[in-house]
């Protein structure tokens, strides 16, 4: 295998880890957790703080562990002949081994990151996403199981700014246009618990731009009755519904 291809497959890698960590709540980043076992202890199924300090440790003993390998290998290539076959799988191993030090520092750099930069998340029971990040909070306070909808205040997060101009402008465009471009959003529900709430469709409607936070309200029309009521239900041990007001 020549050099490229090698580097290719580590820079492979390294770019879907990043891509995972950014986009959280993607459909791939999900499935990409749930193949591996790996659960977020955060809300939301985000990542805890605990939780990159863990990912960091594990990425420093990677990389130490690498590290040792890549100084054995070229120790081993030392004692082979110049250009002979001992030699150049010496080498290889070490230059491998080295792409993956640089790799695991990396990593334990961004997690160490991640793990300064984590904040607390406010107490509702449900937040709504877009784009794979949090853009807001509900209790979802009325529910109509017969028609299958639950509606309630929508608290919007730091990250809504990337939504509002879709949602606000929801009165100044054509029906079809704000159609396509409110299901382009990909707005989805997560309980606390992190799981994913099963609906055929989700709507944010904004009354007025000087209502603020108390002009919208998000609906959701549900798939499965029943596992929202059990979402709802391990959601409501977690926490006071509607205490939450911090901004994520």
């Amino acid at each position: 295998m020549t050099w490229w291809k090698i580097v290719l497959i580590y820079a492979s890698v390294l770019a879907l880890v990043l891509l995972a960590a950014r986009f959280p709540h993607s459909w791939w980043s999900v499935t990409l957790r749930q193949s591996y076992g790996i659960r977020p202890t955060g809300p939301y199924g985000t990542f805890s703080r605990r939780d990159f300090l863990h990912g960091a440790v594990w990425a420093l003993a990677i990389a130490i562990v690498s590290l040792m390998v890549v100084v054995v290998a070229f120790s081993i290539a030392d004692r082979f002949p110049f250009n002979s076959r001992g030699e150049q799988i010496g080498q290889a191993y070490g230059f491998m081994f080295f792409i993956f030090t640089g790799m695991a520092t990396l990593a334990l750099c961004i997690l160490l990151f991640h793990a300064l930069r984590a904040h607390s998340y406010p107490d509702y029971p449900f937040a709504i996403t877009a784009f794979g990040e949090i853009i807001g909070y509900s209790t979802l306070e009325n529910v109509d199981l017969q028609g299958r909808v639950v509606w309630g205040r929508f608290v919007p997060s730091d990250t809504y700014t990337k939504a509002a101009s879709v949602v606000e402008g929801a009165d100044n465009e054509s029906v079809e246009r704000y159609v396509s471009e409110r299901d382009a959003l990909g707005l989805g529900v997560l309980s606390r618990a992190g799981q994913v709430i099963s609906a055929r469709a989700v709507r944010i409607a904004h009354f007025s731009a000087e209502g603020g936070e108390a002009a919208c309200k998000v609906e959701v029309i549900l798939d499965d009755v029943a596992a929202w009521q059990a979402a709802l239900t391990e959601a409501e041990e977690m926490v006071i519904p509607g205490r939450g007001t911090d901004g994520a």
